[in-house]
């Protein structure tokens, strides 16, 4: 499940980061799994409401 999720990161923001300092690119990838849950949730939620 883990790989799974590496790879839908990967695909949908890319491969690499940005920032050259290593805590700007640990921040960098914070953001980055934040964005995916939150989208991964309202997508889950969406789908839960159109079945009602």
């Amino acid at each position: 499940m883990n790989e799974t999720v590496n790879a839908a990161i990967k695909q949908k923001f890319g491969a690499f980061v940005r920032s050259c300092v290593w805590w700007k690119q640990f921040r960098e990838l914070v953001i980055k799994c934040v964005v995916h849950n939150v989208e991964r949730a309202l997508a889950i939620s969406r789908e839960e409401y159109e079945r009602l």
